[in-house]
């Protein structure tokens, strides 16, 4: 594969204002290499939530999947309104795990990953780890760290 040119880029989406920044400069970057996108959105349902966990309420996981599906079409709509060609997945599990997984496979031609990051530090960081650090780290392909808009 030519680095400098990817194909299809997958756009890890969690619907904040780092997911914002990294579609921004992941669109860029399409624009530019004619890449297709890839929005992948990971939910991560936990059967113990609190100790009550979140299928211990009837219709909730499928109440949860069905709203993120919906505002990622959202977001899939809006890069289809600009004249990129793009598709969007919701997906239940880890979510540094499953889009390993998704860019993995050869049949989804990943070749670029662009991840936005929260920026935290100190103690939020310890508490919350940094998924999109984890995607880096992990990654089977180049990926692009994007920095929340204000964060330097």
């Amino acid at each position: 594969m030519d680095f400098s040119k990817p194909r299809r880029i997958l756009v890890a989406v969690d619907f904040s204002e780092p997911c914002a920044a990294a579609l921004k400069a992941a669109k860029a970057y399409a624009s530019f290499t004619g890449a297709s996108l890839v929005m992948v959105h990971v939910l991560y349902l936990t059967d113990n939530l609190f100790g009550a966990g979140t299928f211990a309420f009837p219709d909730m996981a499928a109440q949860i999947t069905a709203a993120a599906k919906k505002e990622l079409q959202v977001l899939v709509a809006a890069a289809q309104a600009d004249g990129f060609a793009c598709e969007g997945v919701v997906m239940n599990g880890i979510p540094d795990e499953e889009i390993r997984n998704f860019a993995l496979d050869p049949v989804n031609e990943i070749d670029l990953i662009v991840v936005g990051t929260h920026g935290r530090t100190g103690i939020a960081r310890v508490a919350f780890g940094s998924v999109a650090q984890r995607i880096v780290q992990r990654s089977p392909c180049p990926a692009l760290l994007i920095p929340a808009t204000g964060n330097g």
